[in-house]
C-alpha cells in the first residue's frame, strides 16, 4: 500500500479512537441491519457488518454527530436518531452492501424503497454488487452529492474530498457501467483476486473512467461472463476523455498489479477509444497480467494524443490477434511477456497472430519520428512480435520469439484448416493447412445426435463415402474433439467402435469432416514459395470481398503472380461458430480468375473485408491434407532492429538491423524497402541497409540483369551481395555512398562462357582496374569494396574460382 494510503488509514483509526472515548459504543456487535431495531446508545458505533457479523460491510463507522436524513447512508435507530456512515481516509465497498457474490443478490422494488439516501438512481434487477460499488465511488470521488445527484469533486476543484476507493477480496458481479470522474484518485483493491465480474450488455464498458488524472490503481481485477460478438464488444475498461465531463484530460495514471481477463471475442482496456485529439497520456503499467480467450484485443490505444503509454514487465496471455494496438498513439513496451497467442490443436477455428493479421505490438498509426513506439527486452511466443504499419515509427530491441504456432508433424494426423507446421524441410520454413481433405464446411448438429452418432437431416452424403476419415465437433467457445468416422448414412455419421466422443453432442455444437496426413513427411521444399500481400490498405493490393460472396478482388501484383489451383488465406474474412460467431481465415481454393481484378473461391465469404492482408500459395499434397508455403512477417516496419532472433517468419520493411539471429536463411526479402518513415533513420540510405553483425545466415546474392551500362542503385537499396553472369561488356555504376555510414559491398561475377567479357567499375568506384571475365562457365570472380563515405574502394578481388574439375 503507498506510504500516504497508510497514513490515511492510521489515522481515520486514530479519529475513530477519538470518538469511541468521547462515547461508548454498544458492548454488542451490531449490523447496519440491527441499527432500526437498536437504540444506539453512543454518537458513534463502529459496526461488525452490514446484513450479519463479519461480512463484508465489518469495520464501517456510524455517527450521529451532524447526522441527517440524506446524509451518506443515512439510517434511524429505534430511538429517532439519524446516523451516518462516516468516512475518514476510504470508502469500503462492502460498507454499502456488496454480497460479493458474483451478483447472486439483485434488487427488488423493495430495496430501492427503503433506500432513498443512495446518490445513484437504480432499477429493480440490477446486483447488489454494482449499487454498492457504485455508491462507494460516488463516496470517494463525489462527496458532496446527494440522493440522485451526483456532484464530481474534480469538477469543483474539492479534490480534498477523495477517499481511497478500497475492493475487499470478492467477486462482485457488475450489470450496470461504472463511472469513474475523478483527479488525484487512489483505488485499492485488497487483491487480485478482488473481481469485478461484467455481467451487462457486451457492447457496453463496465468501466468507464472519464477524465481521469493523477491516479494510483493498485490490484485492479477485471473479467467478463458473457462472450461478445466479434467486432461489436466494448472494452471492459474504457479509459477516455471524451469531453462529457469537463475535468482535467486523462493523463498521470499508475496501475500496478492489473489482472484483466478478456472474453471469446472481447476487448479489455481502450485508452481514448474516442480516437482524434483524445487525451490519454503518460499512463504506466506496472506488471500487468492481461488473459484472453480469442479477444479481439487486450490493451488499446486509440487517441492521437495518447502518448507515452509504457507497459513495464507482466504477461500477455492467449491474447490471440492484438495483444496491444495502437491506432493512434504511442506504446512502450519493457520486459514483458507474451505466450499462448494461438489456439491448441483441439480448437477450432484455428485463431493466432497469422489466421487474425494480429501481432504482440500492432501500431497502425504513429505520431512521427517524434512519436515512436519502442518494443524492447521481450519474450514472445508470437508468431508476430511487432507489426508496424507504413506510416508508423516503431523500434525493436532484445525481442526473442518463439513463434507460438509452431506445430511438430505427425503421421496420420488429423490436421484442422488453419494450423501451422513450423521448422520443417531444409529452409525452415512455415506451411499451413489450406485444406483437410474433408466436406469443407462447418454444419449445425442435428437433433437426436449422440456421443457416437452425428444426425444431420439435411445433409446429403453419399453411403460410406467418409468412411476413415475424420469428424470433429465443436462447441460455441472453440474446444474441439476429433475421431475416426466408420460408416456414414445420407443424413448421418457413425464413429468408430471404441471412439465415441465425450458426453451427447446438442445442437448447440457443429460438426466437420476432415482427413488425416500421410504416413511419411511430404517434400516440404519442393513446393514453391507462397506470397502475401505486402501492401495494404485503401492504397494497396490487398483482398477485398463480402459475407456470402465467393468473389474477391485483388490488386495487379497478385493476380499476376497466383494461378488457379492456388489456395488463398483471408485473415478475418470468415465467421464459424452455431451461436458465437469467432472470426477467422476464410482459406479457400481458386478456381479461376477473370478480369484482371477477380479471383473466385470454392468458398463463400463468412465476412466483409477491404483491402484485407492475406497469403496464398500452391498446394503440398499430405495423405488427404494439402498445405501452402505461409509467407508471413514476424516483423513488420521497424525503424531499427537490434539484437532480436525469431524462430521462424520473415521481416518486411525494416531499417538498420543489427544482430538478427533467424531460422530462416531467406529471413529478408529480395528488393524491400521500409515503411514509410524509413528516410527518415540516419542510417538508412533513402531505402534500406542492414547491418547483419550477429549469427544469421546471409541475404542470397540478389541476381543483376546483364546491360552494357548498369546502375546499381536499386540493386543497392536491396542488398549487400550482388551477382552478375555478363553476357558481354559491362560498366558497373554505383550511388554515391552515404556520408558517415561504414558499408561493405561484394560483387560476384560468374563467366557465361563463349569468349572473355570485361567487366569495368564506373561512377563512384575507385577500384585497382577492368576485371577481364574469361574463364570457363561457371567460374567464378569476387570483387570487395568498402565505403568511406565519398566512395566505393576495392578491398581486394579473387578468381577466377572453378567448378570442380575444372583445373
Amino acid at each position: 500500500m503507498p506510504l500516504f494510503a497508510q497514513l490515511r488509514r492510521r489515522l481515520a483509526f486514530a479519529w475513530v479512537a477519538a470518538l469511541a472515548a468521547a462515547a461508548p459504543a454498544l458492548a454488542a456487535p451490531l449490523t447496519r441491519a440491527d441499527i432500526p431495531a437498536a437504540t444506539i446508545g453512543s454518537d458513534t458505533v463502529v459496526l461488525a457488518g452490514y446484513r450479519t457479523p463479519g461480512d463484508l460491510g465489518a469495520g464501517a463507522v456510524y455517527s450521529s454527530a451532524g447526522a441527517t436524513p440524506t446524509g451518506l447512508e443515512a439510517i434511524r435507530d429505534k430511538a429517532g436518531t439519524w446516523f451516518n456512515l462516516a468516512l475518514t481516509g476510504e470508502a469500503n465497498v462492502g460498507w454499502f452492501g456488496a454480497y460479493g457474490d458474483d451478483g447472486g443478490h439483485k434488487l427488488t422494488a423493495a430495496d430501492i424503497a427503503a433506500n432513498p439516501q443512495w446518490r445513484g438512481v437504480y432499477a429493480p434487477g440490477v446486483t447488489w454488487d454494482t449499487v454498492a460499488t457504485n455508491e462507494a465511488i460516488l463516496a470517494a470521488f463525489a462527496g458532496a452529492s446527494s440522493p440522485g445527484h451526483t456532484v464530481w469533486n474534480s469538477l469543483g476543484a474539492a479534490e480534498r474530498l477523495n477517499k481511497t476507493l478500497v475492493v475487499p477480496t470478492a467477486t462482485y458481479g457488475i450489470n450496470r457501467q461504472l463511472l469513474v470522474v475523478a483527479a488525484f484518485a487512489d483505488v485499492e483493491f485488497a487483491s487480485r483476486a478482488a473481481v469485478w465480474d461484467w455481467q451487462g450488455p457486451p457492447d457496453q464498458s463496465m468501466l468507464f473512467t472519464d477524465a481521469i488524472a493523477y491516479a494510483y490503481i493498485r490490484n485492479i481485477s477485471l473479467r467478463s461472463s458473457r462472450p461478445a460478438v466479434y467486432g461489436a464488444a466494448a472494452p471492459l475498461w474504457d479509459m477516455d476523455h471524451d469531453r462529457a465531463n469537463a475535468g482535467l484530460s486523462t493523463q498521470q495514471v499508475t496501475v500496478v498489479n492489473a489482472l484483466v481477463r478478456v472474453p471469446e471475442n472481447g476487448r479489455g482496456v481502450a485508452i481514448s477509444p474516442s480516437g482524434g485529439t483524445a487525451q490519454g497520456d503518460t499512463i504506466t503499467w506496472l506488471n500487468p497480467i492481461f488473459v484472453g480467450v480469442a479477444p479481439d484485443y487486450c490493451l488499446s490505444l486509440g487517441g492521437a494524443n495518447a502518448l507515452g503509454i509504457a507497459i513495464i514487465d507482466g504477461d500477455f496471455q492467449g491474447c490471440t490477434h492484438d495483444a496491444i494496438v495502437a491506432s493512434h498513439g504511442q506504446a512502450f513496451v519493457y520486459g514483458t511477456s507474451f505466450q499462448d497467442q494461438a489456439t491448441p490443436l483441439d480448437f477450432t477455428p484455428v485463431i493466432s497472430q497469422l489466421t487474425t493479421f494480429g501481432a504482440d505490438l500492432h501500431v497502425r498509426a504513429g505520431q512521427g519520428p517524434t512519436g515512436a513506439s519502442k518494443f524492447q527486452e521481450v519474450r514472445s511466443e508470437g508468431d508476430v512480435p511487432l507489426l508496424c504499419e507504413p506510416g508508423a515509427y516503431c523500434i525493436a530491441e532484445d525481442v526473442a520469439s518463439a513463434g507460438a504456432s509452431a506445430r511438430g508433424w505427425f503421421a496420420g494426423y488429423p490436421y484442422a484448416e488453419g494450423t501451422a507446421v513450423s521448422q520443417v524441410g531444409g529452409q525452415g520454413r512455415t506451411f499451413m493447412v489450406a485444406d483437410d481433405g474433408g466436406d469443407g464446411a462447418w454444419r449445425a448438429v442435428g437433433p437426436g445426435s449422440t456421443a457416437c452418432v452425428i444426425q444431420d437431416p439435411g445433409a446429403r452424403y453419399a453411403p460410406d463415402q467418409w468412411a476413415g476419415y475424420a469428424l470433429f465437433v465443436r462447441s460455441d467457445t472453440g474446444a474441439t474433439q476429433h475421431q475416426r468416422i466408420a460408416s456414414n448414412t445420407a443424413t448421418a455419421v457413425t464413429l468408430a467402435p471404441g471412439g465415441c466422443f465425450k458426453g451427447t453432442q446438442t445442437v448447440r455444437n457443429a460438426y466437420h469432416i476432415g482427413g488425416f496426413s500421410g504416413a511419411v513427411p511430404p517434400a516440404w521444399d519442393s513446393v514453391r514459395p507462397g506470397g502475401s500481400t505486402q501492401a495494404w490498405g485503401a492504397g494497396g493490393q490487398g483482398f477485398t470481398t463480402t459475407a456470402g460472396s465467393n468473389a474477391v478482388k485483388v490488386g495487379a501484383d497478385i493476380y499476376g503472380r497466383i494461378g488457379a489451383g492456388d489456395y488463398v488465406v483471408i485473415p478475418g474474412a470468415d465467421r464459424v461458430g452455431v451461436r458465437l460467431k469467432l472470426p477467422a481465415a476464410l482459406i479457400a481454393k481458386v478456381e479461376a480468375k477473370a478480369g484482371g481484378d477477380t479471383l473466385t473461391l470454392a468458398r463463400s465469404a463468412g465476412a466483409d473485408v477491404a483491402h484485407g492482408y492475406g497469403y496464398w500459395g500452391a498446394p503440398l499434397a499430405d495423405g488427404r491434407i494439402s498445405y501452402i508455403d505461409l509467407d508471413f512477417n514476424a516483423l513488420t516496419g521497424a525503424l531499427s532492429v537490434a539484437n532480436s532472433a525469431m524462430a521462424q517468419g520473415r521481416t518486411l520493411g525494416l531499417g538498420a538491423v543489427s544482430n538478427y539471429a533467424s531460422g530462416r536463411p531467406d529471413w529478408r526479402r529480395a528488393g524491400d524497402r521500409p515503411a514509410a518513415g524509413g528516410a527518415y533513420h540516419p542510417n538508412v540510405r533513402g531505402g534500406i541497409y542492414n547491418q547483419v553483425l550477429g549469427p544469421v545466415g546471409r541475404v542470397r546474392a540478389a541476381a543483376l540483369t546483364y546491360a552494357p551500362a548498369i546502375d546499381l542503385t536499386a540493386a543497392m537499396d536491396a542488398a549487400d551481395d550482388l551477382v552478375l553472369t555478363p553476357t558481354g561488356d559491362a560498366v558497373l555504376n554505383a550511388p554515391v555512398p552515404t556520408p558517415g555510414l561504414a558499408r561493405e559491398l561484394t560483387i560476384q561475377l560468374e563467366s557465361a562462357g563463349g569468349g572473355p567479357r570485361t567487366v569495368r567499375f564506373g561512377a563512384n568506384f575507385k577500384s585497382a582496374g577492368p576485371l577481364a571475365v574469361q574463364a570457363p562457365q561457371g567460374a567464378a570472380y569476387i570483387v570487395r569494396f568498402i565505403s568511406d563515405g565519398v566512395s566505393w574502394n576495392e578491398a581486394g578481388r579473387s578468381g577466377p574460382d572453378l567448378p570442380d574439375g575444372g583445373g
